[in-house]
């Protein structure tokens, strides 16, 4: 009996020690995960927080619109942008217009009315997106001189727009025949967001979205965020 009691013993040690090998193992590897994850955390945290340049920072596009309740909302995880539209309003994902400009669009626009305005999407510096939108703007000139007016940049500024850095050009319309006045009030929006920039839809005079007013376009525009 004394042998069996023994054997009970060693065995009983033996599982002890087992079971305490087995959760320090466990306990290793949570810790070793936590810790990859830590480490981890502020590289993912810098792309999606930048830091915005000190010249970017003299102005803050304020956003002061309310969307209604009736309006939809759309995301883009992979492009990190969202916004919100008119239940009447379409969306169309990955159109290739503009490709001399965009490598990825995605198109708003009435229901049978076709799109009418863009989100364009770029893998490059802000500095470069701004020199191609200036560069496709002058090659029009002479196509557009032939229908008796012609788009000019007509100021640029540095700014901030939900916490990334921007830039606003206006444009005018210049007509050919100098007794027609100019028109202005157009603006580009060009947003910078980890190594992407973003074309947004051009504040017009007259917007084209069909029967969609100022203010409509105002609270689409100020609805659109970017991660």
């Amino acid at each position: 009996m004394k042998v069996n009691q023994k054997g009970f013993e060693l065995v009983g040690v033996l599982l002890v020690v087992l079971l305490l090998g087995f959760v320090g193992f466990a306990s290793w590897t949570v810790y070793k995960k936590n810790s990859k994850n830590k480490q981890s955390m502020p590289t993912a945290q810098v792309q999606k927080k930048q830091e915005v340049p000190e010249e970017y920072r003299a102005e803050e596009y304020k956003r002061a619109t309310t969307v209604p309740t009736d309006w939809k909302k759309y995301e883009n995880r992979e492009y990190g942008v969202s916004f919100s539209y008119r239940p009447n309003w379409m969306v169309n994902e990955g159109l290739t217009v503009n490709t001399e400009l965009y490598d990825y669009s995605i198109g708003i626009g009435l229901q049978n009315y076709g799109i009418t305005e863009l989100i364009g999407i770029r893998k490059q510096s802000l500095e470069d997106a701004v020199a191609s939108l200036k560069k496709s703007i002058k090659n029009s000139q002479e196509q557009e001189k032939a229908a008796g007016w012609y788009t000019e940049i007509a100021a640029e500024k540095k700014l901030t727009l939900g916490g990334h850095p921007a830039i606003e050009l206006t444009t005018d319309y210049i007509p050919v025949n100098s007794n027609t006045p100019k028109e202005s009030l157009n603006r580009h929006y060009l947003v910078f967001s980890n190594s992407n920039t973003y074309y947004l839809p051009v504040f017009r005079k007259n917007t084209s979205l069909g029967d969609i007013s100022k203010e409509e376009f105002q609270i689409f525009f100020d609805s659109i965020n970017i991660n």
